[in-house]
């Protein structure tokens, strides 16, 4: 009897750390399904049948994290949730794939942009950013600066090698770039500056204008992974007799998902000189389409 008491109290002191680990698993289960329903509330705007297949995205996720148990998932709720994906699917056919990649993009936009500048986020993002910024001059969450003389300087410690890109790029893994400035006729022969690029989610900053008769500045390009280029900055018109206006600078590309950005339009020409001639249009992703080149003046 003495023996079997003791077995039975070691049984029951080893299954404790076990019961406590799937209590842990639950409840950060619970909390994740929360936080992508939060994040997603943005897009309750977005048109009804995408709409639907995010709400039964959602609440998918959400009923897996209030699940009883946070090892298995059982076969009758995988098929459940199967059966509504398919019954959606018909729905998200009658979209363009153009519609499909703008939901994307414009749904990370949304959520991103939501976080960044939100106060909470910007507490949060200064902590993680800081060691970001010491060693590769670039964040890891967050916004490029404006793109100028000054600010594409990176004296970090690994970021001067300007490998890393700086603080006009969006971070490394969420955020735009940096839109350029406007080109200076006595720094780089006036032509605009290029707009910053994304890490591996966010958009490509738009090209600066170009100073009078220059060219505008490129576009910067998407993220790797979701993230459509930004658009070319417009030529500057000429204010002198015999000089053309400024061609408008190329968009920026994207790269996997997102669309290429537009290319600037041309600077007019003064009194009877020509026009400059539109920006080409930056190279969609591997899903996305090309951007519209640019108009000439």
């Amino acid at each position: 009897m003495v023996r079997r008491h003791r077995t039975e109290k070691g049984q029951l002191a080893r299954s404790a750390p076990a019961r406590r680990r799937r209590s842990r698993a639950v409840g950060v289960g619970t909390a994740a399904g929360a936080c992508v329903a939060a994040a997603m509330t943005p897009l309750a705007s977005a048109p009804s049948a995408h709409a639907d297949i995010l709400d039964m995205l959602i609440d998918s996720l959400v009923d897996a994290a209030d699940a009883g148990s946070a090892t298995a998932v059982p076969s009758a709720e995988v098929g459940n949730a199967s059966a509504d994906l398919a019954a959606a699917v018909p729905a998200v056919s009658d979209s363009s794939p153009a519609d499909v990649v703008n939901l994307l993009t414009q749904g990370l936009e949304t959520i991103s942009q939501a976080w960044i500048i939100n106060p909470i986020g910007e507490a949060v993002d200064g902590l993680i950013n800081a060691p970001f910024g010491a060693l590769f001059g670039r964040d890891l969450i967050g916004n490029g600066l404006e793109v100028n003389a000054e600010s594409v300087l990176n004296t970090s410690l690994l970021g001067r090698s300007g490998i890393f890109g700086n603080f006009t790029d969006g971070g490394f893994l969420i955020g735009n770039g940096g839109n350029g400035a406007g080109g200076v006729a006595e720094f780089e022969g006036g032509v605009g500056y290029p707009g910053g690029s994304a890490g591996l989610f966010g958009d490509g900053g738009a090209g600066g204008m170009g100073a009078p008769g220059d060219a505008g500045g490129a576009g910067g390009n998407g993220g790797l992974l979701i993230g459509d280029g930004g658009a070319g900055g417009p030529g500057g018109a000429s204010d002198a007799a015999g000089v053309a206006g400024g061609a408008g600078g190329a968009g920026g590309y994207a790269v996997l998902i997102g669309n290429g950005g537009d290319g600037g339009a041309g600077g007019a020409g003064y009194e009877g000189s020509a026009g400059g001639a539109g920006g080409p249009g930056g190279h969609g992703g591997l899903i996305g389409h090309d951007g519209a080149p640019g108009t000439g003046s």
